[in-house]
Order: structure tokens, then sequence, then C-alpha cells
């Protein structure tokens, strides 16, 4: 590891003005450090609208590490050219090992009592850290993290849906069983000194071929032994596109599905992955299978998806119906709003929106959840 100072590039891509009008000035009786971990790998379509979006958070004791993970493009000199205009910022340059090797870096070099890691495509509200640090200093010894929502946004950063309702007051490690409710990697405060202790990110997935889930495990293994809390408002813009790993389903399955025998061999107590878990993964591959024109595969996962949980796979094709027609139907589908713009308590009403909202409270409604580790810690909001 090195860090690694560059002359700023005259053609290197221009500052963002994403939510140029929402930029605030300091909170000058906040003092405590939040150390931002940005692992970057060839990011440079999307980095300087990340990094801006950080620069313009409303808490602005920040330290913020950038790790260049071995980046052939020119994510490094975007980088370098930030670095010089926030002093606040490092850039920390390594050879590629992946996502988990690049946060832990950040993690071990962090200097905050909290760490807050953001992908290198996602983009944050100006109020996301001081919403997310507000919750954590009400509970400062024993929050293992806490995590806001989230919108999913396109290549232009415009809203195509939100974050699903989430049943709170529940188990930590049931409701994230149930659903993630975190869903991404750039939503949660990490308390520090936690999540050294939990060993950080899971750099076993890479080596196994099964990268995508190590936030995911970190979370469990968090929750699993203290208590978490999420913030009621979306201040998230997580990105999509085709090119994004979690749009790899047949990998982000199989990386989920090692996360969670890693995480179940160790607890004394492990169970199976609840059926309805496993439903959800044979349908994601079902949906994969589908849109690779291998019909065979997809009926045969299909069907399984059916035998291991009926009424969830039922409901989730009936409502994938109605979500296309919806979508097909929507006058506004080409006008969606852009992140900045929306305010994060905003609900919204995009097809995504109706239809998620629809099937978690047909879940809640049949009371369909997986078993209750006592060991957990709990869900606060």
């Amino acid at each position: 590891m090195v860090e690694r100072s560059v002359e700023c590039d005259a053609n290197a891509p221009p500052r963002s003005r994403t939510m140029d009008r929402d930029a605030v000035g300091a909170d000058a009786g906040v003092d405590t450090l939040i150390s931002v971990v940005v692992p970057a790998y060839n990011a440079q379509a999307t980095l300087a609208e990340t990094l801006d979006s950080i620069s313009r958070q409303r808490h602005r004791a920040l330290e913020i590490l950038i790790i260049d993970d071995g980046s052939t493009d020119n994510t490094g000199a975007i980088a370098a050219c930030f670095c010089q205009r926030d002093q606040r910022a490092r850039l920390l340059a390594k050879a590629n090992g992946g996502v988990a090797s690049a946060r832990n870096l950040g993690l071990r070099n962090a200097r905050g009592a909290y760490v807050a890691p953001i992908d290198a495509d996602d983009i944050w509200h100006p109020d996301h850290l001081a919403g997310l640090l507000a919750r954590m200093r009400q509970s400062p010894e024993s929050y293992g993290f806490v995590s806001a929502r989230y919108r999913q946004i396109d290549g232009a950063s415009r809203i195509v849906g939100s974050a699903p309702p989430i049943q709170f007051g529940a188990n930590a490690v049931h409701a994230l069983l149930r659903h993630n409710f975190v869903g991404n990697g750039s939503a949660m405060l990490l308390n520090r000194d936690v999540a050294l202790d939990t060993g950080g990110y899971e750099e076993r997935l890479r080596l196994a071929g099964a990268e995508g889930s190590e936030d995911f495990l970190l979370q469990l293994r968090i929750a699993d032994k203290h208590p978490v809390a999420v913030v009621d408002a979306f201040t998230v813009g997580y990105r999509r596109l085709p090119t994004s790993m979690s749009s790899n389903i047949r990998q982000m399955v199989e990386s989920e599905r090692l996360a969670l025998a890693l995480f179940f061999s160790e607890r004394p107590q492990a169970l199976l992955a609840p059926r309805q878990l496993r439903a959800g993964h044979a349908r994601a591959l079902a949906r994969d299978a589908s849109m690779q024109g291998n019909r065979p595969a997809a009926a045969l996962q299909l069907l399984r998806a059916l035998a291991l949980d009926a009424v969830g796979t039922c409901v989730a094709l009936f409502v994938h119906v109605l979500f296309v027609a919806f979508e097909r139907k929507d006058p506004a589908r080409l006008q969606r709003p852009p992140f900045g713009e929306i305010s994060p308590q905003a609900a919204l009403d995009t097809p995504m929106d109706r239809a998620r909202r629809w099937t978690f409270a047909r879940h809640a409604r049949a009371g369909r959840h997986p078993s209750v580790w006592p060991r957990s810690g709990g869900l606060e909001t």
C-alpha cells in the first residue's frame, strides 16, 4: 500500500453539480470525526459524483479515504484531483484485491471512531452522515451500526424506486434474514471498534470466486452481538447498472449462500437458511436463466422455488407481472426525478415502490418469517 499524489489533469471529469442547491454550511458544534471509506476500482465514470456528494455533507468533521484498488483507468487521477480540492481526503493505492480488502484497508487506516463506507458509484444526500451520527450518539457504547434507507438510481442519478418497508422492532438477525434492510454497502455508519473486533469484511468470499455479499455478512455478524438501528430517511442513492457487481445474479446468489454458510458455521445453534430465503435464491436464478434464454433452467429453478415456498413465489410472480404492467403504462417512466431533488422523507409512487409496498404488506399479514435466534441484538428505529 502506498499513498499517492498525482497532479490534477485538466482533462479529468469535471466536478458534479448534483445537489448543488442542497449544499449546506458546517455544523460547528459537531466535531466527532467520521472516516469515510471509498473503495474504487475502474470507477472513472461515477467517482467524481460520489466524491462530490461526500464533500457536501452537512457534517463537516470528516476524513475521506479513497482506496484505489489497482485501477487501470483514470480513477487514481480523479481521486488525486479531489484530494487537492478537499484537504480532508487521502488517496491510498494498492494492488487489486477486491472490495473487501479495500474496505478493510480503510478500516485499519481510519482515525475516526465511526466509519462510513460508500461504493464509488453511489451518492449521499447532504443530510446522510449527520442523521446517522445523531442516531449513533444516542447510544454510542452499544450500537454496532446504524443504517439509512436508500433509493435505487440509474446511470443518470434518477430515482427508479425506493427501499421496501422494514419490519421494525424485530430481532436484528431475524430481520436481516427475512429481508436485507440495509440493502447495499453505502448505507451504514459503523462503530469502528466493533467492525474490527468482528473481523471486518470477509475476504474469503473473493478467494472462493463469490464476491458481493461481504457487507451482508458483516451486518449479520455485528447484529448477532450488538443492537443496530435504522434512520427512516432515504439518504442513499444506490446505483444499479448492468456492469455492477450486484447485477451478476448468479455470483450474488452464490456469494450470499457462502456468506450464510460462514455465518451459520460460527454459531453453536446454527440452522439451515430459512426455506423462504432459499426460495428467493431460486427465483433469482430463474430470472437470470430466463434473461439468458435458458427456459429449461428457468423452469427448474421456478419449480424449486415453488417447492420451498409456494405462497411467497406465487406472490412474487404476481407482483412482477403487476410491476411490468405498471411500468409500461406509467407516463412518468422516462421523467423520473433526480435523487438530489427529492426530500429524504418523501414517499414516492413509482411502479417499483407500489409493487414493493404490496409485497411486504402481504408478507407481514401472513406472518412469514424465519426462526428467531435469541443471541442476536435488537433492531431499533
